[in-house]
């Protein structure tokens, strides 16, 4: 058996695939490219996949990735091309990787993302930085409370052209400490009276917690 990871990207086209739809999906293009997979024991047999931090639907990414088990070894630049052939519109594979010695998405510690969107208001980052602390109402598995978002921001960049601005987020992701990019454009709604239209979040890079990058 060997584990490989599979990195690959959700456009526009995929982004409002819930992530359940989106397995199935990746099972049935799996299958359908012939690979060689290893399956549980047991009376509900399953291929052997291990997802990366799950995107949130409506939000696009260039960095998605999952570990899948096989029985015997394939090429990897020549299984993604299989791979892609039998793909819906809007994923891509990128690349695929033997994964037996890679670092676990258990590790999986913070991501950057950008936030593009058209406002009369312009953003500013370092004023938001500046207040210190910004609470806001956060999802947990007990519930919904209160909580500082900020300790969860490692750093912002705003940039703008007339209305349409961007924000480039890097924050806490993972299981430990999970802040959610929707969540700190609230914020901005929120302390900086910004109305935002059309707006497009994009996850651009997923670090490990020793600052190296999973793929």
């Amino acid at each position: 058996m060997s584990k490989y990871r599979i990195k690959y990207e959700r456009s526009e086209d995929a982004k409002f695939i819930s992530h359940l739809d989106l397995m199935r999906t990746m099972n049935r293009a799996l299958r359908r490219a012939e690979a060689p997979l290893q399956y549980t024991q047991g009376f509900n047999p399953h291929s052997i996949m291990t997802v990366a931090l799950p995107l949130s639907v409506g939000i696009t990414s260039e960095c998605e990735y999952l570990d899948i088990t096989f029985k015997e070894d394939v090429h990897c630049k020549m299984f993604a091309d299989k791979l892609n052939s039998v793909m819906p519109r809007g994923v891509r594979i990128i690349e695929i990787r033997n994964a037996d010695d890679m670092r676990a998405f258990k590790y999986i510690d913070n991501a950057i993302y950008t936030a593009t969107f058209t406002s009369d208001v312009a953003p500013d980052c370092k004023a938001f930085a500046d207040m210190g602390e910004a609470v806001m109402l956060k999802k947990t598995k007990s519930g919904e409370k209160e909580e500082d978002i900020m300790p969860d921001i490692r750093n912002l960049n705003c940039e703008s052209s007339g209305n349409t601005h961007t924000i480039t987020m890097h924050i806490n992701v993972g299981s430990s400490r999970n802040l959610k990019p929707e969540l700190v454009m609230s914020a901005f709604e929120k302390f900086q009276g910004i109305k935002t239209e059309d707006l497009r979040i994009h996850r651009k890079t997923v670090f490990f917690n020793d600052g190296t990058e999973v793929f």
